[in-house]
Formats: structure tokens, C-alpha cells, sequence
């Protein structure tokens, strides 16, 4: 107990001690503090200034600006404030030294300045001709000599580019002596600004100055394809100026060294190469990838040059794998391209070649100008190969179909887009698709990977145009009817509208139209031929829309038309038409034609001996005696169906048909039956579970 006694005093001491020390520190450091500041304040009262006491340091020591920054105090008043007058002219007097550097010194910089205040008064539009030619000879004048230099600065290159323009043979000859060597040629071609006077040259230049420029690109074409701004130059020269031999030795460059130094008479395409040297397809096909890939990487793929040359490329290339790395490699820039002919092929390849994901990014890449692909020259064969292509069709709904269909009229108003328009609803037919376009698009069956069948991604497509494809009918009806252009499309497209109800609108429109008055200043419909000529399609199809229990065109034309009708029957086209329409032996509409012409027998017997027509109708109309409508059940519950109130609303069904069923229609590729739309719509107008039982026992 006693030791543990006297260690607590020992610690006890300890801590006191060291308490101490603590306070005597602290006091000394408060002392301190308070001397040092009133030193301070005694030598600021007395007028020492502590900052230019201060050494100023960089990141590497003492800065090498001094202690008055950039300046190094020059400029500043007695204050220390900069005189921002001098350093205004300071700036003004290094900017001038550096702009005299630029174009070769202080003597020609003033010879530089002087070609400029010529350049401006010639460069106006209201300068007469004859002082502006004396204009171009003064600054020409002041160029010789400096030519080289001058035409790498913004303000030279400009005033270079009007005397070529306006400026005599003479004025371009002297200009361009001085840049006339391959070197030369070469060097000015890489420049940002100078390539500009090669073009114009090339422009408004001599045929022996081209051919001076084709020489030096000689060898040359493959590593100045590369090139942002020589690539330019290239591409005028090849698609504007070269002739078919220059044409022939530029491109034959990117086959292989040998091919680059030794040119082949009459080659003009990659395949004329393999043809000559099947042996060296291998090695050739090689080179050319390797050239086109590093182009294709800096995206300069848009030259006529390249183009044609990565188009030839993609015919004669059998590796799939080489081909899928060519489409990755462009796929997002095709847009650019597709308005050229080698483009828009480009296009096409890509998609019958390309797996299903590479098509769906070549289709986006075309987002916000659809409407411009659908009706550029070329461009349109794209969106055709689409639709011929692309499996997924709720993807080219989405993506194209819908676009397109939303602004159908301005697609209406251009020929290529009247061309994706009809291709559309009527797909390969060979009446309204020009020949050579349904050649080319069969060339994309062979490499085509479709696993889906044809007919059934047509049948989507209608699927989901039909809609605003019956808005388009109805409401350029009276302009088509007139138009020979468009007559026979409107038959064939009434007749492939996939739902009875759309079918049967668009019928009675036409109908109601044809009994509607005829203006004073037009000629009668049947006088026309096309229109003659679509309403007898319409009427033969009438067998075929029985046997898919479809609307019978010919009863609703009698229905709606039956007093224009009568007027037909004492023209020759009017009893033809007659004609057509018993000869589809449907029994309902036989009966319904005889009912109607009856009456008119002593008319139609008048005109006979003018009008073979109404010979044979009055032939044909013995063989309608005996039909009864009656007799055919099967028929007049088809018709029946149309006429009813309730169908009207079954346009509501439709649309849901195209929209919420989509994965329903598109397991069960079968048409639609009636029977199955009467069952849906007494679901819709709140008919009963029993009801519908009954309807299906």
C-alpha cells in the first residue's frame, strides 16, 4: 500500500510539470505575435512597402516574367497601373510582324496589302468587265514571284481564286508556271487553303494544265485519297475532267504495286482485272481492301473514285467475313452517300448481305430524312431493297412505313417517291415497276439470308399501310380518276386492300364518284380509256372476292351508280363493261346486272350493229335467265355482311387488328375470315356470351 502510494505522488508531479511547460510556451508565442505586429504596423506608418520585398516564383523557380507579369512594368504609370495604350500598339506592332513573316517578309507584306485593296474593288459584282480584267492584271503582277507563298493564306487563296476566274489564259498561265513542277503540285494539293487554286484550275485552267496535274498525281492516287483536302482535289479531277484512259490508270492504282507502275489497256472495272489474271484475284482483292479500309476509317469514302471502287469490291468479294468488316465500316455513314448511284448500290448490298442487326442500323442511320431518301434519284432503291429485305416488319413499320405514310403527300409529289409509294402496296408488279428497277432487285434474291417467306411479309406490310392507304385513295380519288398515270394503281389498290371493311370504303367512294355530275368543261368518265379499262379490272375480280369473302364490286356500283349506269349502256364501253361483269359467274351479281339492263334491252338493241359491245351483252344476257340470287346462300350472306350497319363499325376493329394483334396475325399468316369479324364486333357492340356460343356452334 505504501509503494503504490508513492508512485501516484510521482505521477501527480509528472503531470503538474508538464502543465507548465505547456502555459510557458503558449505565453511565449502570444509575445511573440504582439511584437511582430506592431513591427508591422511601425514600418507601414513609416513607408516601406513589403511587396517589392517579395520574390515572386514560378512552378520552376523565380518567375521569368519579373515581378510585374508579362509586361515586365512597361507601360505603367507612377501608380503601378498599365497604360493600355501602348500595350494596345505593342500587340498591334507583334500582330503586323507576324502577318509580314507570313507572307515573306516587310517588302512583299506592303506588295501583300496593296493586292488587296485591288482585290477588294475587283472582287465586286458591279465592277464592268474591261476594269475588272486591267484589275486582275495589276494583282497578277503583284503575285508573280510570291505565287507559292501567297496562296497558303486565307486573303491570298481568295484574291487567287477570282483571277483565274475572271482573269484571261494569260493570267492563269503566269499564275500557274510558278506551281508547275510534280513537287510542287503535290505540296500545294496537302494544304488547307492552297488545294483551292488546284481546283480552280482544274476549273477554268487549259487542257494541257490538267494534264500536267494528272501527271503529277500519277502513282500518287492511293496516298492522296487519304488526304482531307488532296482528296477533294482528286475527286473533281476523276469524276468531271478525266477521260475514260485517265479514269482507267487512277483507279487501276489501288489493284497493287504492279497494276500501279505497269498499266492494262482497256480495264476499266475491277472485274475486266480478275477476268485477265483470275490467278491474282486473291492478291488484288487484297490490295484493294487494304487501300479502301483506311480511307473508309477517316470516313473520305464519299469520292465518285472510292465509291465506284468499294462497289466493285462488294460484287466480287466472297469472303463473308471481309464483307460484314465492309459494313460495319460504313454502315453509319451511308446517308451521305446514298444520293449517288454507287452509293445507294452500296446501300443495297449492305442490306441483302448484312445479318438482321446491321440492316436495322443502316435503316436508323436514315432517321429525320426519310422523306429525302424516299425521293432523292437514286436513294429510293434503297428503301425498295428495305422492303424487300427486312424480316421484322413491325421494325419497318415503326421506322419507315409510318414515317413515309405520314407524309404521303409530299411523297406523292415526287416521281421517286411515287415510286416507293406504289412498291409499297403493290410490291413487284411488273405494271407499274420499270423493268430495269425489278432486274436489279432481283440480283438481291441470290445473296438475300431471308428465312421469311415473301408473300407473308408482304401481307404485314399491307397489314399496316392499309389505313392511311385508303385515307390516300379517297382523297386524291377524283384527280386519279382523270389521270392516266394513276387509273389502273387505283384499281389494283382497291383490290389488295387486306380488310373487307377498308375494301368495301373504297369501293363505294369510286362508286358514289361515278354517279356523281360530270363539270360541263370535263369528258365523261367511261370516255376515258384507263378509266374504262380500271373499273372492268375491278369488276373481273369480283370471282376472286367471292371466293375470299370479299365485298362484289359490281353490286356496289349498281347500288350507288345504277343511273350512270343506264347512260354507260349507250356507249360500247358501258356494254363491255356489262359483259366483264356476267362473265365472273357469280350468280348474285349475274342476276343483278339482268335486273338492271332489262329495262334497257330496246336501247342497247339500237346501237348494236355500231357497237360489238352491245351485241354481245345482249348474247350474254340469255344466259342469266333462270339465275336466281336465292340460289346462291353462300353469296348473299358475304354481301349481306357488308351492307349491315354493324360493319360500319368494324373500321375500329381493323385498327386494332394492325396495332394491339400484331403477334396474333402474325402466328396465324391465314386471311382474316368474316366470320370471325362478325364474332368480334358483337363482342364490341356488348353482345352476350350466349350469343356468341350459338353463333359458333
Amino acid at each position: 500500500m505504501t509503494l503504490q502510494r508513492e508512485n501516484n505522488r510521482d505521477l501527480n508531479c509528472t503531470s503538474s510539470s508538464s502543465n507548465d511547460l505547456i502555459k510557458q510556451f503558449k505565453k511565449r508565442k502570444g509575445t511573440e505575435f504582439i511584437e511582430a505586429s506592431k513591427r508591422r504596423k511601425t514600418e507601414s506608418s513609416s513607408g516601406v512597402d513589403q511587396k517589392n520585398k517579395t520574390k515572386k516564383f514560378g512552378f520552376n523557380g523565380p518567375s521569368r516574367n519579373g515581378p510585374y507579369g508579362k509586361f515586365g512594368g512597361k507601360g505603367k504609370d507612377p501608380q503601378g497601373k498599365p497604360d493600355w495604350r501602348e500595350v494596345r500598339a505593342e500587340t498591334k506592332s507583334r500582330k503586323k510582324k507576324r502577318k509580314q513573316r507570313s507572307v515573306g517578309g516587310e517588302e512583299l507584306y506592303t506588295s501583300f496589302m496593296k493586292a488587296i485593296k485591288l482585290w477588294e474593288e475587283l472582287r465586286h459584282t458591279d465592277c464592268k468587265k474591261d476594269r475588272r480584267l486591267e484589275l486582275c492584271r495589276q494583282v497578277t503582277n503583284l503575285f508573280i514571284g510570291n505565287v507559292k507563298v501567297w496562296i497558303k493564306q486565307a486573303s491570298g487563296i481568295r484574291m487567287a481564286e477570282h483571277l483565274i476566274t475572271h482573269g484571261d489564259a494569260d493570267i492563269r498561265q503566269r499564275l500557274f508556271d510558278e506551281i508547275c513542277s510534280k513537287e510542287q503540285i503535290l505540296e500545294t494539293m496537302k494544304d488547307s487553303h492552297s488545294h483551292h487554286f488546284l481546283l480552280k484550275i482544274l476549273k477554268h485552267g487549259s487542257k494541257n494544265q490538267r494534264d500536267l496535274i494528272f501527271a503529277a498525281m500519277e502513282g500518287q492516287v492511293v496516298r492522296l485519297s487519304k488526304h482531307t483536302y488532296a482528296s477533294n482535289v482528286i475527286q473533281l479531277a476523276y469524276s468531271d475532267f478525266a477521260t475514260s484512259d485517265q479514269r482507267s490508270k487512277m483507279m487501276q492504282e489501288f489493284f497493287g504495286p504492279r497494276f500501279r507502275y505497269f498499266k492494262e489497256e482497256g480495264v476499266k472495272t475491277l472485274g475486266d482485272i480478275l477476268e485477265k489474271h483470275p490467278s491474282k484475284k486473291k492478291e488484288v482483292m487484297e490490295d484493294l481492301k487494304k487501300g479502301l479500309q483506311m480511307i473508309m476509317h477517316k470516313g473520305i469514302f464519299n469520292s465518285t473514285l472510292i465509291l465506284g471502287l468499294l462497289r466493285e469490291y462488294m460484287v466480287h468479294c466472297d469472303d463473308q467475313v471481309d464483307f460484314n468488316l465492309v459494313i460495319e465500316s460504313v454502315e453509319d455513314g451511308l446517308l451521305r452517300v446514298v444520293h449517288t448511284k454507287d452509293g445507294a448500290r452500296i446501300a443495297m448490298m449492305c442490306l441483302w448481305r448484312g445479318s438482321a442487326k446491321q440492316r436495322k442500323t443502316i435503316i436508323k442511320s436514315f432517321k429525320g430524312h426519310m422523306i429525302e431518301v424516299a425521293t432523292w434519284e437514286h436513294s429510293y432503291m434503297v428503301l425498295l431493297a428495305a422492303l424487300d429485305c427486312v424480316e421484322d416488319t413491325k421494325f419497318l413499320h415503326k421506322a419507315v412505313l409510318e414515317v413515309l405514310m405520314a407524309e404521303k403527300e409530299k411523297l406523292l409529289q415526287s416521281e421517286y417517291g411515287t415510286r416507293v409509294f406504289r412498291y409499297m402496296v403493290l410490291g413487284r408488279n411488273a405494271t407499274y415497276v420499270h423493268p430495269d428497277i425489278l432486274k436489279v432487285l432481283e440480283s438481291g434474291d441470290v445473296c438475300s439470308q431471308n428465312k421469311k417467306p415473301r408473300d407473308l411479309c408482304r401481307r404485314e406490310i399491307l397489314q399496316y399501310i392499309s389505313g392511311p392507304l385508303l385515307q390516300a385513295l379517297t382523297d386524291n380519288l377524283p384527280r386519279w380518276c382523270r389521270d392516266a398515270h394513276w387509273t389502273l394503281f387505283l384499281g389494283a389498290a382497291i383490290h389488295v386492300l387486306p380488310e373487307a371493311g377498308l375494301k368495301c370504303a373504297a369501293m363505294t367512294s369510286l362508286a358514289q364518284h361515278c354517279a356523281a355530275p360530270v363539270p360541263e368543261d370535263a369528258k365523261p368518265l367511261m370516255d376515258l380509256a384507263p378509266f374504262s379499262k380500271m373499273l372492268s379490272f375491278l369488276v373481273g375480280k369480283d370471282a376472286e372476292n367471292k371466293k375470299n369473302k370479299m365485298p362484289l364490286f359490281t353490286l356496289i356500283l349498281i347500288k350507288h351508280a345504277g343511273e350512270t349506269i343506264a347512260s354507260w349502256l349507250k356507249c360500247n364501253r358501258g356494254c363491255f363493261l356489262m359483259v366483264k361483269a356476267i362473265e365472273t359467274e357469280v350468280k348474285r351479281v349475274m342476276a343483278a346486272v339482268r335486273d338492271h339492263v332489262a329495262p334497257h334491252t330496246d336501247a342497247i338493241d339500237k346501237i348494236k350493229s355500231s357497237a360489238k359491245g352491245a351485241e354481245l351483252l345482249l348474247e350474254k344476257l340469255k344466259l342469266t335467265d333462270g339465275v336466281e340470287a336465292s340460289e346462291d346462300e353462300e353469296e348473299k350472306t358475304g354481301i349481306e355482311a357488308y351492307e349491315t350497319e354493324k360493319f360500319g363499325k368494324t373500321k375500329k376493329y381493323h385498327g386494332k387488328v394492325l396495332e394491339n394483334d400484331y403477334n396474333d396475325s402474325k402466328d396465324d399468316h391465314s386471311d382474316v375470315e368474316t366470320d370471325v369479324h362478325d364474332e368480334k364486333m358483337e363482342d364490341e357492340d356488348g353482345v352476350g356470351e350466349e350469343e356468341t356460343d350459338e353463333e359458333d356452334e
